[in-house]
């Protein structure tokens, strides 16, 4: 049948593959030799999936990575055509563009082939053992011929070879065990690369890649006779997941329930097991949730939880009748009221670094959770494109990171949007992209996909974002003028008013002092709604703090005009460099540091005669910057 990969099951060893019959997946009709590049009407993509009836040669075994991408119909062959990419994505090897592959196929040792062109400023290729982050790639561009290991931090080439023309080339890709050789054919033309990796990627899907090299012109690169010989690991059909991690921990009748998300690579119904311990002898499961959204992530509740104690989840999917278990992940839930607490906040992620240190420093902490307040990966300018799919697999992808993946496995993660999360440098209610609103709404598991509050113990914290609802910067300043909105703002001051935590904590995504003049925020262009609110908070009969982000930089700021109230402006996490190095209010800020990268760790201590909340900021190899204590009674 005509778009379907015949499977041979007869036992088979390591030197000797099974032939996958796919040779007629691409090669009939429309898709004959032919190096005509004249565009036919395309077929209109599918989400996820690429169509069925795509010159009768496409099934649904093949998959787009990208779930807004799918290879369309063309005069020489299938292919993309990919529009401009952002710029700054070029320069980062942290991406792996465009990938497709063939759901049916998982294997080790593989033998890849196809017929590939590309453009002037594209590349094109075949991958093998792929995930969703990680791969190996024989890949043409103009001249040259690189063989690739993707990671989920970076590309590394292992090989490369010079091509003596440009046209079509026929790839073939062996990967077996650590060794992989690729070669290029066309006509009598032959360049052969080759390498040795000493850790090879596990099992994974075999498939087609396509690369944008320009910021400036859209590109197309084609692809024929795509043929895959398999060897006996092509069976090792195990789900691979995404990512999965704890959200919001929140209060449920007499107890609490936490919020979790979980994914596959080929968005599999999911149940969620929970238990007290990590041996799951004794646990309870959800019933299957079906993949939602774009993303086709799944969202869980695990309800009936106890005051003060340790939980351990999982993802559950299905083979067959079998169960197949994710990664585990661990959290706690909050203690009963004089006991102490202890989070992290942090700001302003830089994107596509190999690891992230300061994240493994605050796991090494044991953390109840984890706020971020805005900036992870500063998607905006770094994503290949500025489509939902790209913002959602460059935050995923910096989950699979050394450090931040260390840290999900032990700590809720609640984390909301500021100006380049929402693809808006300097963003307020108007400039806001939409389309990363809901790329972001699809994967958190907050409270709530809006504003929101959380409650741990003795502590009570208010995460206000400071862009989706902000009136127009430029608006003359007085009382109607608003960075967080009117109804925010409400929730805001109900909530502190009738809250009773000894401790209360507003977590802003942007700093109400010390910032640049030519930047819009509190400290210029809102100063009337400023002033307001610091005059507000010095009023609560509680200890009130300030934490802040932003402004790339670790500070001690003491608003002295509203009496003993404080901020802490904890803003860099891991950067090469800070990008912030002045002082911008010496009057008010009494520590600054503006090139170290850190976080700061918020510890209430229990109950007692002469309680305290110290805020202490951590350089994020662990070293402490400044400290700060507050009296709580």
């Amino acid at each position: 049948m005509p778009g379907r990969v015949a499977v041979t099951d007869r036992p088979i060893d390591r030197r000797d593959f099974v032939r996958w019959a796919a040779g007629s997946l691409i090669g009939a009709g429309i898709l004959a030799a032919c190096d005509g590049d004249s565009p036919t009407t395309p077929t209109e993509p599918r989400q996820k999936a690429f169509a069925a009836d795509l010159s009768s040669s496409w099934g649904p075994e093949w998959l787009s990575l990208r779930y807004d991408t799918a290879l369309q119909a063309f005069a020489g062959g299938v292919g993309f055509e990919m529009d401009p990419a952002v710029a700054d994505a070029l320069d980062d090897a942290f991406y792996m563009p465009y990938p497709v592959i063939v759901t049916s196929i998982q294997a080790n040792d593989v033998r890849v082939r196809s017929d590939v062109r590309c453009g002037a400023a594209s590349g094109a290729g075949i991958i093998a053992r792929s995930s969703f982050d990680a791969c190996y790639a024989l890949i043409v561009t103009p001249g040259e011929l690189q063989l690739s290991r993707y990671s989920p931090a970076e590309r590394t080439i292992l090989d490369s070879a010079q091509l003596p023309h440009d046209g079509w080339w026929s790839l073939s890709l062996s990967a077996v065990g650590g060794r992989l050789i690729g070669s290029a054919q066309s006509g009598s033309e032959h360049v052969e690369v080759e390498a040795t990796d000493p850790q090879p990627l596990e099992s994974g899907h075999v498939g087609l890649l396509g690369i944008p090299l320009s910021s400036e012109v859209t590109e197309r690169v084609l692809f024929r006779r795509f043929r895959v010989d398999a060897g006996r690991a092509r069976n090792d059909h195990r789900p691979q997941f995404v990512y999965a991690f704890t959200g919001a921990v929140v209060p449920e009748g007499r107890g609490f329930e936490a919020h979790v998300t979980a994914g596959t690579l080929l968005a599999e119904p999911l149940a969620f097991e929970i238990s007290p311990d990590a041996s799951f002898e004794t646990k309870e499961r959800t019933a299957m949730f079906s993949p939602e959204g774009g993303l086709s992530s799944v969202h869980g509740k695990l309800g009936g939880l106890r005051v003060g104690n340790e939980y351990f989840w999982r993802p559950v999917a299905k083979r067959g009748a079998a169960d197949v278990p994710g990664p585990v992940r661990r959290f706690r839930t909050p203690p009963a009221p004089g006991e102490p607490v202890r989070f992290v906040f942090a700001s302003c992620t830089a994107g596509g670094q190999t690891s992230y240190p300061s994240f493994l420093t605050a796991r090494e902490l044991d953390p109840d959770f984890y706020l971020h307040a805005g900036d992870w990966g500063y998607v905006d300018g770094f994503a290949l494109r500025k489509s939902g799919d790209h913002f959602q697999s460059w935050w995923i992808r910096m989950m699979h990171c050394d450090g931040i993946a260390d840290l999900l496995e032990t700590t809720p993660l609640m984390f909301w949007q500021d100006d380049h999360d929402y693809d808006s440098d300097f963003g307020w209610a108007e400039t806001v992209n939409p389309v990363a609103v809901k790329a972001f709404d699809e994967l958190n598991a907050n409270p709530s996909n809006e504003f929101f509050d959380v409650r741990w113990g003795d502590v009570h914290v208010w995460c206000l974002d400071c862009r989706k609802y902000a009136t127009n910067p430029s608006m003359p300043d007085g009382p109607d003028k608003s960075r967080i909105g009117a109804e925010q703002k409400a929730w805001l001051k109900e909530g502190m008013r009738n809250s009773d935590a000894p401790v209360l904590i507003v977590a802003s995504s942007m700093v109400f002092r010390n910032k640049k003049d030519t930047e819009p925020g509190w400290h210029n262009k809102f100063a009337v709604e400023r002033d307001e609110l610091l005059e507000f908070f010095s009023t609560l009969d509680a200890t009130v703090v300030i934490l802040s982000g932003d402004a790339h930089g670790h500070r001690l700021i003491h608003h002295f005009e509203f009496g003993e109230l404080y901020e802490i402006n904890s803003s860099g996490t891991d950067f090469g460099g800070n990008g912030e190095s002045g002082n911008y209010d010496p009057e008010h800020t009494l520590i600054n540091h503006g090139e170290q990268n850190g976080f700061a760790e918020v510890v209430l201590e229990p109950q007692g005669p002469q309680r305290q909340l110290r805020v202490r900021v951590v350089e994020r190899e662990g070293s402490t910057l400044f400290e700060k204590r507050f009296p709580v009674s």
